[in-house]
């Protein structure tokens, strides 16, 4: 017992010494417009989408209309049931897997987790996504009186949770709650208000302006978001905060460019936040990701470090009975009188106990590895290992197809769809680059399909002319 002890703190220790501790917390937010494609099949199978993803210690998707996984993230989904619209998830790395808390919501449309930084310092992370109200699923909802609460909106549901769970801590809203606001904002002075929700006048939020946005325009679901982060102290991220100081959009549509997706925190949070930024427009989605980073402590296990620290793995020896030579130098290696020395010192040896028995064992594999490494040499892992103080260059590989028939010609037309898609996303008011990027992503799913179609009949014709 006294020993496992000590073996456990060792371990505990050696673990210590690879810990990185980090001092913000990057949360991202992203409508993806389902996570898979009907020609690509899983997102998740492309480089590009996944790269966003992990940009962030903590992901929250929306309309991902199915259940989604992520490696090294644990996510929690939250699907609606007998619809294939929305569909919500919020992935959490490993790193932080312990110190969060799932609760129940008992809506589809928003889930809630609750986070503990080392500094206790806890919030809650609430992912939304409202679906239009010209939307066939509110429509549905209504007329059949699904859910708990079928004639509530969204936003009133997050209310009523809100009063039913106070203890959450701070409070950071994030997802598409298609609704827009202009370049108003809650103000400053009104949460300091230490009047209840239900005491407030809250037909005078709408009326004020402390943000910037590219998006001028205030419909009625902007002025009702708008008494809602009053009501619960929130004020909204986006065009108030370093890095989107003009108020940049977040979806991208033929018909034309809007803000509707947030993220808002409570004042003491807001606080915390280092940095907020809209991500670039991909092929993924007609929404864009933004990220922001959280000032938090946050401690993770530097897996680099973890390798280096780890013993080789035993170096496997290919033996050749053909080479008549490789079996002479093998008996005269044994026969030399350094390797008879230790074969005697073996075979003198008695064994008296286990411990004697796994001495024994030890030496006999030493022994085999030695003669080996002379007969049959090896090139030693330390010729492969970048010297100390040397800088290591990543290479760059080509992007390899993930399918048969994603061949050449689809991977350049990738290649261009996300390079217009990058100029579209800064400069979404042209014309010339909106036909063109819309032109460019219809060629190249017409250029999937074909290829898929005609890799799946050729591959049919081989099956029954009973090919291999």
């Amino acid at each position: 017992q006294i020993k496992k002890t000590q073996m456990s703190e060792n371990a505990s220790a050696h673990f210590r010494d690879h810990v990185t501790v980090f001092k913000d917390l990057p949360i991202l937010s992203w409508n993806v417009h389902d996570s898979m494609t009907s020609k690509e099949g899983p997102k998740t199978d492309d480089k590009d989408f996944v790269d966003v993803l992990l940009q962030s210690s903590i992901f929250c998707l929306q309309e991902t209309k199915r259940e989604f996984f992520l490696p090294n993230y644990e996510c929690f989904n939250s699907t609606r049931k007998d619809s294939r619209s929305g569909g919500i998830c919020i992935g959490i790395h490993r790193s932080l897997s312990g110190k969060v808390k799932r609760l129940n919501t008992g809506c589809p449309d928003f889930q809630a987790v609750t986070i503990f930084p080392q500094d206790d310092c806890k919030f809650t992370i609430i992912n939304v996504y409202d679906s239009p109200e010209q939307s066939s699923y509110k429509a549905k909802r209504k007329a059949k009186g699904s859910g708990p609460n079928p004639q509530m909106t969204t936003l009133e549901q997050i209310m009523e949770f809100r009063a039913q769970n106070p203890n959450m801590g701070e409070i950071l809203l994030v997802g598409d709650l298609n609704a827009r606001t202009g370049n108003r904002n809650v103000a400053a002075e009104e949460l300091e208000s230490d009047s209840d929700p239900e005491d407030v006048n809250t037909a005078s939020y709408p009326g004020t302006t402390e943000r910037a946005s590219k998006d001028q325009i205030v419909n009625a679901r902007g002025s009702l978001l708008l008494d809602f982060l009053a009501c619960n102290k929130l004020q909204i991220l986006n065009g108030c905060t370093l890095g989107d100081i003009f108020g940049e959009f977040t979806s991208v549509n033929y018909n034309g460019c809007s803000v509707v997706d947030y993220m808002a925190a409570t004042p003491d949070l807001k606080e915390a936040v280092l940095s907020f930024k809209i991500l670039e427009l991909n092929k993924h989605s007609d929404h864009k990701p933004y990220i922001c980073d959280l000032k938090c402590t946050n401690s993770t296990i530097d897996t680099s470090d973890l390798l280096d620290s780890l013993e080789d793995a035993p170096t496997k020896y290919k033996w050749n009975n053909e080479d008549e030579g490789t079996h002479f130098n093998f008996l005269a290696a044994q026969n030399s009188p350094e390797f008879q020395t230790k074969i005697t010192r073996i075979s003198a040896t008695r064994c008296n106990n286990k411990n004697d028995v796994l001495e024994l064992n030890s030496n006999l594999v030493s022994l085999y590895q030695e003669l080996a490494g002379t007969v049959l040499p090896k090139k030693s892992n330390s010729q492969t290992k970048p010297k100390p103080g040397s800088k290591n260059r990543v290479k760059r590989h080509r992007m390899k197809p993930k399918s048969p028939w994603f061949d050449g010609s689809c991977i350049n037309s990738k290649r261009e769809l996300n390079r217009l898609a990058k100029s579209y996303g800064k400069n979404p008011s042209s014309q010339y680059l909106r036909e063109l990027y819309y032109d460019t992503r219809r060629s190249y799913r017409k250029l999937i399909k074909s290829k898929r179609s005609a890799f799946i009949e050729e591959l049919c014709r081989d099956i029954e002319s009973g090919k291999n």
